[in-house]
């Protein structure tokens, strides 16, 4: 579908153009890291050493403190998964990782200067499917098997975060799932030790269920919460678990209706 752009009531189509190098497309990821995929940036040109004699175009930390690695193409190329999986080998024998990540992102460029990002694949990396691509290679079946071993104590689900909360909590939450999920079917569902966050490109809302309350913090400004509900606390210089300046500990469904639009605002801000 194109893009239109509104001229006096009138659509005119925005013709498509491209970078004139890789490089420009990554110098502008990598100034923009924490707007686009909310990671900081490491290091450009990375060297992953003398085994693998490679280098990874722009090397950042999640918000998790997880390595990420990014390369680019300008046109489609069906070697940009073996290139990720090859960098996968490495990063994986340098912190012993598991449940790899990778996301395949493309991209779009116009003439009035605005870029369009779209995921097109995401896929996990287990514990078999790194195995498989490593052909067996004793150091990362040993750092598979270790991983492995973390893994099965710490895995955290949805149902989890449920577990012995009283049947109006778990209801509670329920409503907020569905509305959060039901802004796009693109937001992810992260369960973590502490809270579930609800995510596109960028945490939107994370959510804790305690015994007679559920917080949520929202990917927000204190300052973007006009008229602020006796329920909100800014917790911008206070330590708290998920993302976000802006907290709400709400008991009902009628408390969530008040907050409903924070949640879309941030929804909107973060950019779908």
């Amino acid at each position: 579908m194109p893009i239109f752009e509104i001229s006096k009531n009138k659509l005119v189509t925005v013709e498509k153009k491209n970078f004139p190098h890789e490089k420009d497309l990554q110098l502008l990821i990598e100034d923009n890291l924490q707007e686009v995929f909310n990671c900081r940036f490491v290091a450009s040109e990375f060297s992953t050493g003398a085994h693998h004699a490679g280098r990874i175009d722009s090397l950042a930390l999640s918000e998790e403190n997880t390595p990420v690695i990014i390369e680019y193409k300008k046109v489609k190329s069906s070697e940009l998964i073996n290139q990720s999986l090859f960098y996968l080998h490495w990063i994986l024998h340098a912190v012993q990782v598991m449940g790899t990540n990778i996301e395949l992102w493309k991209y779009l460029l116009f003439s009035n200067n605005t870029l369009y990002l779209e995921k097109v694949f995401h896929d996990t990396y287990s514990k078999n499917k790194i195995e498989h691509t490593s052909a067996k290679s004793p150091v990362m079946v040993a750092a598979g098997k270790k991983a492995a071993q973390t893994r099965a104590t710490s895995t955290y689900t949805f149902e989890k975060h449920l577990e012995e909360k009283s049947k109006q909590i778990q209801q509670l939450i329920l409503i907020i799932r569905d509305f959060v999920t039901g802004l796009d079917t693109s937001i992810e569902e992260v369960p973590k030790k502490f809270y579930i966050a609800y995510k596109s490109s960028k945490n939107i809302v994370c959510i804790q269920a305690g015994t007679k309350q559920i917080k949520l913090w929202v990917r927000l400004k204190p300052n973007d919460v006009k008229d602020p509900p006796k329920f909100f606390r800014d917790v911008s210089n206070i330590g708290h678990q998920g993302t976000g300046d802006v907290e709400f500990s709400i008991t009902s469904p009628e408390e969530f209706e008040e907050i409903k639009k924070y949640i879309e605002y941030s929804y909107n801000k973060v950019g779908g």
